[in-house]
């Protein structure tokens, strides 16, 4: 039943703030249309958990923004996202805990919002740091 596939599909990408044309080919969209069709779908499909690599890596300031909140509506949802990133900031603007991994071992597990990215960065080095460039 394509109608009902269609409205389905429509309700979907509504509920992720996105307005795409369910009927779109999806080699058609942008990058980030293809993104919110990828977490449509994974909603469709009653995802718990969604792992997220590096995904705001060829995205502008405006798609990552619409993604941190799509981000936010599925926390909120109850939905689990594992999100990797070297984006540090991203990692603090979105994240509940980090857990850094150094040569394949996990090494810690923290706090995001209260954990410094100079703590984050000398986990990840196994570390300290006396100077830090822009």
């Amino acid at each position: 039943d394509w109608n009902k596939t269609y409205q389905k599909s429509k309700e979907y990408l509504q509920m992720l703030g996105c307005h795409v044309d369910p009927k779109e080919v999806v080699s058609n969209l942008n990058l980030a249309e293809r993104r919110m069709v990828e977490f449509a779908k994974a909603l469709s499909l009653k995802s718990k958990v969604i792992i997220l690599d590096e995904p705001t890596a060829s995205l502008t300031a405006k798609e990552t923004e619409q993604l941190f909140k799509v981000i936010r509506k599925l926390k909120e949802q109850n939905i689990g996202i594992i999100y990797i990133s070297h984006r540090l900031n991203e990692v603090h603007e979105i994240g509940d805990r980090v857990t850094v991994f150094r040569n394949g071992e996990r090494v810690e597990t923290l706090d995001a919002q209260s954990t410094s990215t100079n703590k984050m960065i000398e986990l990840m080095v196994g570390r300290q740091l006396t100077n830090i460039y822009p």
